[in-house]
């Protein structure tokens, strides 16, 4: 059993065969956006409207915010931070405060491949953490995994 199948079936309390699958597929999607990145070039995409020009940019906003589900607390993450980076941001990362700890893990793991400052990670409950990030009128873009609710409550902070 390797350790990060072993934290990610303890940390959600997923049975070990569950586990085994996210990890690769995790390296799967950082290889995907890796490779997105190298191919932002800005090219006309066409008109999928008539009279309007869709167009492929690489824009970053600078800070944008991840917050993550219980159920895939390290797949999720990767599924926000991938693009993000991809794109030219930092991100921000709040994973569930049940399940941190893959999350944890992966950015112990990553900090010699990550510059200082590209990726944090903040704990804690969705009220007061969550909610200070998405709140913040530094963070550009909020990304949510998670419930209606949850939502509704997000859109109406950071929109204000």
């Amino acid at each position: 059993m390797t350790e990060p199948i072993s934290i990610s079936s303890l940390n959600v309390g997923k049975p070990l065969m569950a586990s085994r699958d996210e990890i690769p597929f995790c390296a799967d999607n950082l290889r995907f956006f890796a490779g997105a990145a190298r191919n932002l070039e800005g090219k006309s995409a066409g008109e999928y409207i008539a009279g309007y020009t869709s167009k492929i940019r690489r824009e970053p906003l600078g800070i944008v915010a991840g917050i993550c589900p219980w159920n895939y607390p390290l797949m999720m993450a990767i599924w926000k931070l991938g693009p993000a980076l991809a794109a030219g941001n930092v991100q921000i990362l709040k994973p569930s405060e049940q399940t941190p700890l893959s999350l944890l893990r992966f950015v112990k793991l990553a900090q010699d491949a990550i510059p200082t400052g590209v990726l944090s990670v903040v704990t804690g409950d969705g009220v007061p953490a969550g909610e200070r990030i998405v709140a913040h009128p530094d963070v550009r873009l909020v990304s949510l995994t998670g419930d209606v609710s949850t939502g509704k409550l997000i859109a109406k902070k950071a929109a204000d």
